[in-house]
């Protein structure tokens, strides 16, 4: 199997992402409707000349909006557990990003770089592509800044461990107004509880992880151990290696 990626949600929101037979649905969002201000700003310095800027801001216009979906890279991160998954009473949904990827070739998966400061490295090909309006370098330039604005983030968010789904907007559909993902449920390896889910919560997921065929696991905080650990049905233990869950 391949990397893994960790959709976290509410427990409501299961029923409503598996809606559909054979499919989990995913909410997206274009770049403009993110929730970090300062996300498509992460590029370059801004302290440049005018028209040097004026040239860059016609390159920003170009960019498309993409439909974007984001994951974690960990099932077990607390903060995501307490703010994306109803303080721990939710459920995140694992799927495998090779079996993804055999379904929708076209998707684009890619992990979050986190920065404090703009990368210098867009600023040159910014200056090179100004100076010399060669097709090469703004294809440089664009590739550069498109993957500054759809994959960095702000070191403030450094703990979601976040990775990112980035489709063409057609390859969506639009669903009571939301811009929606379908994965084909293949994808989908193991639903994973919070360690204050309700009875009702865990069973329901259990029905569910048995008709699509994936695992199923409960988390965990121990005693004396910050790092959650995970537990099957029929109560083997977990933990997370940093790219799956295992014994």
């Amino acid at each position: 199997m391949g990397n893994k990626a960790y959709k976290y949600a509410g427990a409501d929101v299961i029923s409503k992402a598996f809606s559909q037979e054979g499919y989990c649905n995913f909410k997206c969002s274009y770049p403009k409707d993110f929730n970090d201000p300062y996300e498509l700003f992460l590029t370059i310095d801004y302290n440049q000349e005018p028209d040097v800027l004026a040239y860059y801001h016609e390159t920003i216009g170009k960019l498309p909006q993409l439909a974007t979906t984001c994951f974690s890279k960990s099932p077990d991160v607390i903060p995501m557990w307490a703010h994306y998954a109803h303080n721990h009473q939710g459920v995140v949904i694992e799927v495998d990003e090779e079996i993804l990827s055999e379904f929708l070739p076209e998707v684009r998966f890619g992990d979050i770089d986190y920065l404090d400061e703009p990368d210098e490295s867009i600023l040159e090909f910014l200056q090179r592509a100004h100076a010399t309006y060669k097709a090469r370098h703004v294809y440089f330039l664009q590739n550069a800044v498109f993957s500054a604005a759809y994959y960095t983030k702000n070191t403030c968010w450094s703990y979601e461990e976040e990775k990112r789904l980035v489709v063409a907007p057609e390859d969506c559909i639009e669903l009571n107004e939301l811009l929606l993902i379908q994965l084909p449920t293949e994808c989908i390896t193991a639903l994973i509880v919070g360690h204050q889910s309700t009875s009702n919560t865990k069973e329901s997921i259990k029905d569910l992880s048995k008709k699509l065929e994936c695992s199923y696991y409960e988390m965990h905080i121990g005693r004396s151990n910050p790092v959650p650990y995970f537990s099957n049905d029929e109560k083997a233990t977990y933990t997370f290696n940093g790219s799956s869950i295992a014994g």
